[in-house]
């Protein structure tokens, strides 16, 4: 049927006045073909499903097996109707809330009032799917709140978990086209595979970790040709697990705090056993918290597997399997978009710089995740560095205001401390990096750069390639160095050479010239003569081992900076339950019982017993025969989100059960008392000197072809190459010939070389050299706007370049002119600079040959001599010869601005 006439149909069926006086049985009956809800859940499923689920989402509803209890704690039953209790004691009064209740959803919706739905009661895909049938395709046809934030992810569109229906509804519908129809728009989501909220929250909580889960993954997938939606395993998750099943056997399971993976022994510590009962296990889930060797555990679990699928049919719980998961794990480049946010990017930026044990790199994280919710946007979807300068400098002035804006009752620490100005700066440094690929995965343990680390700048004379090494000096030694636009180009290079004088004055670029008589001891290090004189003036020479210039700024490039900052030492609820279960486990294995203290005094609860499940059972101390109760690690999480302060709670059984259903209070009380107790001891403030990313640091070697580059960085020419830098998998060591040091070239230091062409091709640089180097030729420009201006009525763009042909004609594009000698001259300059820079590289160029030399500036420059016999009267075999030999001279011009005019049109040929 049409989607619209399905729509109108439903309309017209149930206006908003039929529904001011719908019976009960109109609402809900079992002639289902009829009753409003029917209408809304099964005839206009094609519209936006909400299909499934307990029918307690409508609020009341007929039940069709009277004879079965219903199940839900805070719901009621006369046996033919149920309903919630919070909606009244009697069916009638229940309906004629829910009634009211499904009248305001319409108003609201028909009245495009969205936010006043915001905070109606009842069940949330029943009350947005009401919504939009009266909305005029105001909202998004996808009624569950994380479905609609899985599209705005999959859009990849900005957004708060917090933002109204409406306004998260509103940045889907922007992307639809305006001749395209709404339902064709809405409905194609539901054909993609989106990432739910649920796994993005574990898969965030887990970090780095899942990189080398899906590493196993591939290769399990690879060696077993698994496929998706095969009947003998399946793929799964929770708020705290991935989980991959075959048959009815965990494979391969990753927690925030271990690796779980099947093998046929017993390799860990920890391990749970697999076999029938009252048999010997036939194999072991084992747990690992850092492991080592990746290959050696995925070894173990491929000799278990052969065996996991050759005795399945099909696994038992095959409904428990998530697409999405499954999607990641047999899709690589989906898997790519999920994994490397800027989020995880950030986490792995920071594995690079801290040690993990310091606790410092969730702090960082913790503290954007906290100002996130503060301000209420995502700040990991934020790219523009100019924002988070802002903020950065807001941070300054108010994060330390008590009950301010960054006011975080949770971790007052983070703005009283300063962190959350910390950690901006951090993921300032972050998005400013070099590393920091925002559109590429990084795969782990590898370092990606968009600068090379070995470049040479190689170009004729006068094409600024000196100059060009200042700017990339600058720009790799300070990334966050910005020159405003609106400066004009002199004001630019100034603050640009200010900030590379300073970079030099603190060691972060060093500059050198290459030269004949340069040496390997000038340059790695070489014994040098002291002068010492004693206490009567006695002077003697000794020798010691000096750095030389390479050596010394690679110390320099290695040392570590440290900052001193206050670190918020994470300790989460994950890691109080766990020590928890622990300290419960060390005691039950010596025989005795940990004591949990309850309200009442000299009363508590004893743990008796960890499940199977990880659940906590616990008795009364009074007696040994007493009732035994769980406590869940769920539903004690809830708990502890809803109340971090205990003090807080007047009545534990009511505002437990608000929370949780019903459960024993007193038991989840006294577990709950223990968890935030131990977070208020262990999650504290600390100062601590913090180690900082090391810095850039840049060699600049100037004509770098003139020295002998062999002799110069003897043994040391592999160590630069990119991936036998220090930190990389392939890094090299050598013993140095003098101080025997063990010497390594770090991966932070940039080496930038010159080149002039005119002196050396670059065909005849040395080979190991050009291997280990990136080129880029710096020609002459012609575009430039100081080339543009006139020259004795001709550009000088074009009196260069014609300059230029010629010299490629006669000798080669390696001896050409660079644009330095004509830029930004006036007549008077650019004569100077013709007799002072151009007219000698000529002769240079052509070794005194005039004759080339007048081809290239013609004859208002150069002139033949007409003269005499200037030999003496001596007879000679090749007097002749002599004789008729060519002269000519340079015509001078300084002194005659009209004849060096005339000489320059001749140039041009006019």
């Amino acid at each position: 049927m049409d989607k619209h006439k399905l729509l109108a149909e439903f309309l017209d069926t149930w206006p908003i006045d039929r529904l001011r006086t719908m019976a009960l049985e109109e609402y809900t009956n079992l002639n289902k073909n009829d009753s409003f809800c029917y209408w809304l859940e099964q005839r206009t499923n094609e519209l936006g499903g909400i299909t499934g689920g307990s029918s307690f989402k409508f609020g009341i509803y007929k039940r069709n097996n009277t004879e079965k209890e219903i199940s839900t704690s805070n719901g009621l039953t006369d046996g033919e109707y149920a309903w919630f209790e919070k909606y009244g004691q009697k069916r009638d009064e229940a309906f004629q809330k829910v009634k009211n209740i499904i009248v305001q959803i319409a108003e609201f919706a028909t009245n495009k009032e969205f936010d006043k739905i915001e905070e109606i009661d009842l069940g949330e895909s029943t009350k947005w799917k009401i919504a939009f049938m009266y909305s005029d395709f105001q909202l998004i046809n996808t009624f569950s709140k994380d479905m609609v934030c899985s599209i705005l992810d999959f859009l990849q569109i900005e957004y708060s978990y917090d933002e109204s229906r409406f306004s998260l509804s509103n940045k889907i519908l922007s992307q639809k086209n305006k001749d395209e129809d709404y339902f064709d728009f809405g409905s194609k989501f539901w054909n993609e595979t989106l990432i739910s909220q649920g796994l993005k929250k574990i898969l965030t909580k887990l970090g780095e970790r899942v990189l080398p889960y899906f590493d196993i993954m591939d290769r399990i997938v690879e060696n077993f040709n698994l496929e998706p939606n095969n009947e003998k395993y399946y793929f799964s998750y929770n708020s705290k697990e991935l989980i991959f099943t075959i048959g009815q056997r965990y494979i391969w399971n990753l927690t925030k705090n271990e690796y779980k993976y099947i093998s046929l022994t017993k390799n860990e510590e920890i391990a749970e056993t697999f076999g029938r009962e009252n048999q010997d296990p036939d194999a072991f889930l084992n747990y690992s918290k850092n492991p080592e060797n990746f290959s050696t555990i995925f070894d173990r679990i491929s000799l278990s597997i052969k065996n996991e699928l050759e005795g399945t049919i099909k696994a038992s719980h095959r409904n428990q399997n998530k697409k999405d998961l499954q999607e990641l794990v047999f899709n690589k480049e989906f898997r790519s978009k999920i994994l490397y946010n800027k989020r995880r990017l950030f986490i792995q930026w920071l594995s690079k710089q801290f040690e993990e044990k310091n606790g410092t790199n969730n702090s960082y994280v913790r503290a954007i995740d906290i100002l996130s919710e503060l301000l209420k946007i995502d700040l990991f979807t934020i790219s523009e560095i100019e924002f988070f300068r802002n903020l950065y400098e807001d941070l300054i002035l108010n994060q330390k205001d008590e009950l301010g804006k960054y006011y975080y009752e949770k971790a007052i620490s983070y703005g009283r401390d300063g962190f959350y100005s910390a950690a901006i700066q951090m993921y300032i440094n972050f998005l400013s990096s070099d590393k920091n690929q925002l559109n590429e995965p990084i795969p782990a343990y590898t370092m990606n750069t968009k600068t090379s680390l070995n470049q040479i700048l190689y170009g004729p004379p006068g094409t600024g390639k000196t100059y060009n090494t200042i700017n990339k000096a600058v720009q790799i030694a300070n990334s966050g160095f910005i020159v405003d636009d609106s400066l004009n180009a002199n004001e630019k290079r100034k603050l640009i050479k200010d900030e590379y004088l300073r970079l030099v004055d603190v060691g972060q670029i060093v500059f050198t010239t290459f030269h004949q008589s340069m040496t390997y001891e000038d340059f790695i290090e070489g014994i040098k003569p002291v002068i010492e004189e004693n206490e009567d003036g006695a002077k003697s020479v000794v020798y010691e081992v000096k750095n030389g210039i390479f050596k010394e700024i690679c110390k320099n490039a290695e040392q570590p900076q440290f900052e001193k900052l206050a670190v918020v030492k994470d300790y989460s609820f994950d890691d109080a339950f766990n020590d928890l279960v622990l300290e419960a486990n060390q005691k039950l294995e010596n025989n005795e019982q940990l004591f949990l203290p309850i309200l009442t005094e000299n009363l508590g609860l004893k743990i008796v017993g960890i499940s199977d499940r990880g659940n906590l059972i616990l008795k009364p101390i009074y007696s040994d025969d007493a009732k035994e109760y769980t406590v869940s690690y769920s539903r004690a999480e809830k708990l502890q989100q809803a109340y971090p302060d205990l003090s807080v709670v007047k009545n534990i059984d009511k505002e437990f059960r608000a929370v949780i259903g019903g459960s024993n209070s007193t038991a989840y009380w006294s577990v709950l008392n223990y968890i935030n107790n131990k977070i208020n001891l262990e999650k504290k403030s600390i100062s601590q000197s913090v180690s900082l990313p090391l810095k850039p640091y840049v060699l600049i070697i100037d004509e770098i072809n003139r020295g002998n580059v062999s002799q110069i960085f003897g043994e040391l020419i592999t160590l630069i190459e990119e991936d036998k830098r220090l930190g990389n998998d392939e890094a090299i060591e050598v013993t140095l010939p003098y101080s025997k040091e063990k010497f390594g070239v770090p991966s932070n230091l940039y080496i930038i070389g010159t080149m002039n062409t005119a002196d050396r091709s670059v065909e005849a640089l040395d080979s190991a050299l050009r291997r280990r180097f990136v080129f880029e030729e710096i020609p002459p420009k012609y575009d430039l706007a100081g080339l543009q201006q006139e020259l004795l009525g001709f550009k000088a763009a074009d009196i260069l370049e014609t300059i230029n042909q010629r010299i490629e004609k006669l000798l080669d594009r390696d001896h050409q002119i660079g644009h330095a000698y004509f830029i930004n001259k006036n007549e008077s300059t650019f004569i100077d600079s013709f007799y002072k820079n151009i007219i000698p590289l000529l002769q240079e160029y052509f070794f005194g040959d005039y004759g080339k030399i007048g081809l290239v500036l013609g004859a208002g420059f150069i002139r033949k001599m007409e003269q005499d016999s200037v030999f003496a009267n001596f007879e000679h075999l090749d007097y002749s010869q002599f004789e008729e030999k060519e002269s000519y001279e340079i015509i001078n011009h300084r002194n005659s601005f009209e004849r060096f005019k005339e000489a320059i049109q001749l140039l041009m040929n006019r």
